[in-house]
Order: C-alpha cells, then structure tokens, then sequence
C-alpha cells in the first residue's frame, strides 16, 4: 500500500479541503494510483489532439449560418427524412446518420477514428448502380448566393443536386479510405475535411428545402 491517511494526520498538516473523506480509513494502492496518473496523461492527449484537431475556424457563409447552430441540420435533414417514401426515404436516412456522425466529431469533439466505421454509402451506392435519378431530391439547380463567393462553395452555383450528392458521398468514401492508412499522418488535415463535408451538406439541405 502507497500509504494510510487518519483525521489526525489531516488535521495536523491542516488541508481537510483536501480529503471530503477525512473521517474514514483511505487505502490506496499503487495500482490505483497508476491507473489514475495513466487516465489523466490519456486526457491531457486526447484533448491535445482535439485542439489540433479543430484548430482551423470553420468559415461559414452567412447563407448556411442558421444550418451550422447546434441540431439544426440534423432537424432539418430529419424532418425531410420522415416526409419522405420509398428510396428517397432510404437515402436520407443514410445521409442523416451520416450527418450525425460528422456533426459529433466537427461540433463535439468526438474523435474520428470513433465514427469512421459507422460511416455508411450503402444505399447511395445501391441505388445510383440502380439508375436511381438523384435529381429526384430537387429539379432545380443550385443558385448562387454572394455569401458563398471566395468560399469552397461558390463553384456549386449553377450545378444539379445530383452533382452536389455525389460530391459529398465521394467525400465521405475518401475519408473512410484515407483514415484508417493516414490518421497518423500529420499533414492531413482531417478536421477540414469532416467540416468541409459537413458545409456541403448543409447546402445540400439549404438547396433542397427552401
């Protein structure tokens, strides 16, 4: 045992503050307390990680603004998910879970490598070897906004929706790929890519539900 700790013994170097236990025997062994000094250097790498992680400010235009607050995607994408029917229904559930899961590791710092085998393109895959018109989700093409202008989103402008799903689930396939080879790698930036997929998602629910 690393030690035995009385009241008198509190009292008399007179730090009660630090023991709420002080009226009871504390017994606490070495293997405890390794157990202890491995969680807290675990915690202090972790969240070195998650700084580094998201280190890079995500830029959004004002257009996507009121998408990028805490749940609103993931409603908005969850309420076009239960209107719909049918292979729309299928897809949209997938991209919601997708979304999810992004959302997680972009907004809550929960680490990649946690998610990254939940990612799924089952039913995107499924139906677009199907012949699945993906325009279905909206006829219209994407229009331009000036908030999107010197951004990564301004080549969108002008483009279909079926361009703009693929992109996002090419996206997605890349990172499921690339991170479980590269996630050591320092000079990918994994953050800007979770993020980058998620801005795009979230002009794909700005397109499709205004």
């Amino acid at each position: 045992m690393v030690g035995k700790i009385y009241d008198n013994e509190v009292t008399q170097h007179g730090c009660p503050q630090y023991f709420p236990m002080a009226k009871k025997r504390l017994m606490i062994s070495k293997s405890l307390l390794i157990v202890l000094l491995s969680t807290a250097v675990t915690y202090c790498s972790n969240w070195q990680k998650y700084k580094d992680f998201t280190a890079m400010t995500l830029s959004i235009p004002s257009l996507l603004s009121s998408l990028s607050s805490a749940g609103k995607a993931i409603k908005s994408i969850t309420d076009w998910w239960k209107k719909s029917r049918g292979d729309t229904r299928a897809l949209l559930g997938e991209l919601k879970d997708n979304l999810i899961y992004l959302e997680m590791v972009g907004r809550d710092g929960v680490p990649l490598a946690a998610v990254i085998d939940q990612l799924s393109l089952k039913e995107y895959q499924r139906l677009r070897k199907e012949g699945f018109d993906f325009n279905q989700l909206k006829r219209e093409i994407i229009i331009a906004d000036p908030s999107l202008t010197g951004t990564d989103l301004q080549f969108w402008a002008g483009k279909d929706t079926a361009a703009l799903l693929e992109s996002i689930c090419s996206k997605i396939n890349e990172l499921k790929l690339r991170y479980p080879l590269q996630k050591d790698d320092g000079r990918q930036r994994w953050g800007v890519r979770v993020n980058n997929i998620r801005k795009k998602i979230w002009l794909l629910l700005k397109h499709t539900r205004d």
